[in-house]
């Protein structure tokens, strides 16, 4: 039996490349290792110099992270020098290559407050001291930035005029028992 609607979708034998995608292909294969490797090292250095100036004024930067508000700046101490660059092979057309850049950072933060106002007049950072590292795909020729992942080594308060190893304390709160509720009671919702 034989359906009219099949007819639709066209035969079965592949098609030809068009000349754009042929052309396309030719040049992402022409390209060297050594040209993404020194596009990304750009891509990254840039990106560095441009957190170094945000640097510069560490007092106006008020982040929301839900619920959350704080203040944050942080520093490259090696500077755009020390980077540790690995780039790794796929089997995907899409996303060929990928890499994590790791460098020293050091980041500075105040505490978290549910006020806006309370955290814009917190002046008292905390020093996290630890690696950053920066994932990276290359998609279409181009390097895209996937995410970065912070890792503190250490973690320091600065009081009586230097810097000491920050230990936090919970706090504890005890609950008060409530009177347990009989079935009755849970039923009178309204009251």
């Amino acid at each position: 039996m034989f359906l009219s609607g099949c007819a639709i979708f066209g035969s079965r034998a592949p098609k030809a490349p068009s000349a754009s995608e042929a052309a396309g292909e030719i040049e992402a294969e022409s390209e060297e290792p050594d040209e993404f490797e020194a596009r990304l090292r750009t891509l990254v250095r840039g990106e560095l110099r441009s957190a170094g100036r945000q640097a510069d004024r560490p007092s106006t930067r008020v982040i929301l992270k839900k619920p959350h508000f704080y203040k944050e700046y942080f520093v490259y101490p090696n500077g755009e020098d020390d980077l540790r660059l690995e780039i790794t092979e796929r089997e995907s057309r899409t996303t060929p290559l990928s890499a994590e850049v790791s460098v020293d950072k050091v980041r500075f933060a105040t505490r978290l407050h549910s006020k806006k106002d309370d955290a814009r007049l917190d002046e008292t950072f905390m020093r996290g001291t630890g690696k950053e590292t920066i994932s990276y795909e290359l998609r279409n020729g181009t390097w895209r930035r996937l995410g970065s992942l912070f890792v503190a080594e250490t973690t320091e308060v600065f009081s009586d005029g230097e810097w000491r190893p920050f230990r936090d304390t919970p706090s504890r709160r005890v609950m008060e028992e409530e009177e347990p509720t009989r079935w009755w009671q849970r039923l009178m919702f309204w009251r």
